[in-house]
């Protein structure tokens, strides 16, 4: 039995039009953008392609028509989303085109894909906050925050109880890592000597799940994080004497071998971008992309987001 023209596309949502929207290397590196987060403000994407507003106005003009974004004002700024569903229905049509079998709901995640990032550094450097941000950030993710894992009153630091603490976070990061439903698993915690990653890293199913590890460790000028734990004293989230402990570990993670992320002042949500290893990425795109850039399409926008962008700048990226 024939196919009317239009009649596939209209099922599966695989048109000229939306192969057409795809046919750019800025509106893809939106979408690659758009995939790794909830939702981007249209500054945020000035700020990370480095074009103009009404090139940026016209791009995701074509994204919107296609149904591949949703656009939503909010005050000054436009807000964009990705239509998650739309995407993975085309990938799926595509797919059918090269022969391949739609992939199953709740199917395994392929071991490659497996990302187990480890979040180190002293108490006050933010740690907590820029895990969540990332387990928010990443898709199919998980989070484990050491501290949920021994949180007892008295706080006793035995033998006994290390290995304690110890096993039970191998424990729940190797069914973290075996479980198909998560593509990254997020663990934050001291972890100031090489021997508490290493015996960690030696009891998970690394290589069983064929899993990559990023190793980051979160530091902060002396000033930064004197500051930021004295604020929890005095609040009386942290005992008096946080402030000089924190500060004594705060060399040692320089000493690592780890990723190093200096977290003073930029907000966790910047850090979590730059654990991410987004940044470098979105710059090496908008290198390739301005390399060989078309002439900017005319367009007449209502509201100048680059002239706002101009007035306010949100980015402290360097």
């Amino acid at each position: 039995m024939g196919v009317t023209l239009g009649e596939a596309g209209t099922r599966d949502g695989l048109t000229a039009d939306v192969l057409k929207a795809l046919a750019d290397e800025r509106r893809l590196a939106v979408l690659r953008m758009l995939s790794q987060t909830d939702e981007l403000c249209a500054c945020r994407l000035l700020e990370r392609l480095d074009i103009s507003q009404p090139t940026l106005s016209h791009h995701m003009a074509l994204l919107v028509s296609a149904g591949l974004v949703s656009a939503e004002r909010r005050g000054r700024w436009t807000h964009y989303r990705l239509e998650r569903g739309r995407v993975a229905r085309l990938a799926a049509a595509l797919g059918e085109l090269a022969g391949e079998v739609p992939e199953r709901p709740g199917a395994a995640v392929p071991a490659a894909r497996k990302t187990l990032y480890l979040v180190g550094g002293p108490m006050g450097v933010g740690k907590s906050t820029v895990c969540r941000e990332l387990n928010r950030m990443l898709p199919r993710s998980v989070l484990l925050d050491g501290d949920w894992c021994w949180q007892a009153d008295p706080f006793q630091v035995t033998p006994e109880t290390k290995a304690l603490v110890l096993d039970n976070i191998c424990h729940l990061l190797g069914n973290f890592l075996r479980c198909s439903a998560y593509e990254n698993v997020v663990f934050g915690w001291v972890m100031h000597e090489r021997a508490i990653v290493e015996g960690i890293l030696a009891r998970l199913p690394i290589a069983e799940c064929g899993a990559q590890v990023r190793w980051v460790s979160l530091v902060a000028s002396e000033e930064e994080l004197r500051g930021r734990v004295e604020r929890d004293v005095d609040a009386g989230l942290r005992e008096a004497d946080a402030t000089e402990r924190a500060l004594s570990y705060l060399p040692l993670y320089r000493e690592l071998g780890s990723e190093l992320v200096d977290t003073t002042g930029r907000s966790p949500r910047e850090v979590a971008e730059l654990i991410a290893g987004r940044r470098e990425r979105f710059r090496r795109l908008t290198q390739a992309i301005e390399a060989d850039a078309a002439a900017e399409p005319a367009w007449d926008p209502t509201v100048s987001d680059r002239d706002l962008l101009d007035a306010e700048r949100v980015s402290r990226f360097d």
